[in-house]
């Protein structure tokens, strides 16, 4: 567990684990000077901000807690300066880069590489234009926004006695609210056409109804 000394300047206590620090920190009256523990430097400071940023850079740390250590392996590197070259090997020699047109994103690892790249696959083509889309959501809002076309897909009225069908889910919406209700809900599969009086019910088999056209 991590020991943490109290930065009051009067108080030389070490606390172990950071939920017992905090506990300790709120016995001391505020506001108070914030000093540096550290051996050989002892600065104070008035502002907590001033105290915090002072600790990440004090010359007075330990070799080891000064070691810059890198993102992309576990090497650790004593220099700033050291750390940025070693950082710049890493992107000359370890990175691999995508070949998509335009995006040039470069990946740490060949998994990676193959994650990204999949975002820019085509899987859906407009039948209007031709232009590819990654997803349902793309294809469906281009269509609205280029080519003035709203939702597409026909829908069946579940009503047994109506065998109305409608394109685009508004539509369906405007027609299903004309039928009064209760009513029964029908399947409309060819070979099934089983009744139901619950709407849940009736969704539950449309899903797993065994005459859906393939």
């Amino acid at each position: 567990m991590k020991k943490y000394d109290c930065p009051h300047i009067d108080c030389n206590a070490t606390i172990q684990g950071k939920d017992e620090y905090n506990k300790h920190f709120q016995t001391h009256d505020k506001p108070f000077r914030y000093q540096c523990k550290l051996p050989g430097c002892e600065k104070e400071f008035r502002i907590p901000s001033t105290f915090s940023k002072h600790k990440k850079s004090c010359q007075h740390k330990s070799p080891i807690e000064r070691k810059h250590k890198c993102r992309y392996c576990t090497a650790t590197i004593q220099t700033k300066e050291e750390y940025s070259k070693h950082l710049q090997a890493h992107k000359e020699q370890g990175l691999y880069e995508c070949t998509w047109p335009t995006c040039g994103k470069k990946c740490r690892t060949p998994k990676l590489l193959r994650e990204h790249y999949e975002k820019h696959q085509p899987k859906l083509q407009c039948e209007i234009c031709g232009f590819f889309f990654s997803c349902k959501n793309g294809l469906r809002k281009h269509k609205k926004q280029c080519h003035g076309v709203r939702d597409m897909k026909m829908y069946m009225c579940p009503h047994a006695n109506c065998n109305a069908t409608m394109q685009g889910k508004g539509e369906y919406g405007k027609h299903f609210q004309t039928h009064k209700k209760p009513f029964h809900y029908q399947c409309k599969n060819p070979g099934c056409e089983k009744e139901y009086y619950s709407q849940s019910s009736f969704s539950t088999h449309m899903k797993s109804c065994q005459h859906k056209p393939q």
